[in-house]
């Protein structure tokens, strides 16, 4: 497997994955845009889940954006998050001015992951 792949293994894709994260975290960041929450999980291999809703970014562009550079941000940096359940939210309502500081803001809440984790 490429280290670049996203397979479905690594996807939290139901209710029943996202639960646990949101009722008892083990690690919440936060910055100006981003909401991070995060909690250990039973298998060998972090899993990425995405809640960006349509209230907090109303434009389909903005919100497919923003998954991107989570997803392209989670790719690079899952060999060294282990065995995390991750959730990224929106904190509060972005527009397209405000997309440019997605990428950074990914990145400082991975960083902070990381340190949290070790």
């Amino acid at each position: 497997m490429n280290s670049a792949d996203f397979p479905r293994a690594y996807r939290l894709l139901t209710p029943h994955d996202y639960q646990p994260v949101f009722k008892q975290p083990d690690i919440r960041l936060s910055t100006t845009h981003l909401l991070v929450l995060a909690k250990k999980n039973n298998l060998h291999h972090p899993r990425l889940g995405l809640a960006i809703t349509k209230k907090r970014a109303p434009l389909a562009v903005t919100r497919n954006n923003i998954k991107r550079h989570i997803r392209n941000s989670f790719r690079l940096h899952k060999k060294e998050l282990h065995h995390y359940d991750i959730v990224f939210l929106l904190r509060k309502n972005i527009n397209k001015q405000n997309l440019a500081t997605i990428p950074s803001e990914t990145q400082q809440c991975i960083e902070q992951l990381l340190a949290k984790q070790a």
